[in-house]
């Protein structure tokens, strides 16, 4: 927590990788943990729940002894690793669908079958020059927009708009239709929104000055999510 409050005053993007991220999660899923991890867990809540327009999540103490905080505006936080299913979803209970905390992460299972012992001949290969030049161009363009405060709508067309509308009415639906205290409820009940969020970066991918979802990145974020 005091980490997170620290690498804040320095900048307003982090990402953090973890190797084993299973044996985190259990620490971070466990209600009886240590007064540092619980502090944690809320900070990271807190960057989550403030990234949006106009947010903020509390930084560092101004003084020694003082209760008055510092805060960050828009602060965003990403955090990535990888787990082994038993170290993952053995730390899992209702309580984490519950509060929210383990939908802030998308989990991608891989399958046994695509995994292979045989050396990847691109490991720590240097990414294509253009790659780079397109991603310190969108960087720029994300810090002018944050910093003068523009913002775009991004709008689906007359397929994709119905299309992403259903997908969320249906899984609606099945959520109503699922008996109470079933964990799969609280999943089902951000389908939708995930769907949706996928989508406009897809579209914002594909065109950063006019974005607009067609049916291809509707069609994609809903089978993603369905995965």
């Amino acid at each position: 927590g005091p980490g997170l409050e620290t690498v804040f005053q320095e900048t307003p993007r982090y990402i953090s990788y973890i190797p084993e991220f299973g044996d985190t999660f259990r620490s971070l899923a466990n209600p009886t943990a240590p007064e540092y991890i619980q502090t944690l867990r809320r900070g990271m809540l807190n960057s989550f729940n403030g990234a949006g327009k106009g947010g903020s999540s509390e930084g560092r103490r101004k003084a020694s002894g003082s209760d008055e905080k510092t805060y960050v505006e828009r602060p965003c936080l990403c955090v990535a690793g990888e787990a082994t299913p038993e170290s993952l979803y053995g730390g899992m209970t209702t309580r984490e669908l519950s509060t929210g905390f383990l939908q802030r992460f998308i989990i991608i299972d891989a399958d046994k079958d695509s995994l292979s012992l045989d050396p990847n001949p691109t490991h720590a290969a240097d990414p294509p020059e253009s790659l780079l030049a397109r991603l310190d161009r969108l960087a720029m363009m994300m810090d002018s927009c944050d910093q003068q405060g523009r913002y775009k709508m991004v709008k689906a067309d007359s397929v994709a708009g119905p299309l992403l509308q259903n997908y969320a009415r249906s899984k609606r639906q099945i959520q109503f239709d699922t008996p109470e205290g079933l964990a799969i409820r609280e999943i089902i009940n951000r389908a939708g929104l995930k769907a949706l969020r996928i989508a406009s970066i897809l579209a914002v991918s594909a065109d950063f000055d006019m974005p607009c979802i067609r049916e291809e990145h509707a069609r994609w974020a809903i089978d993603f999510v369905e995965a």
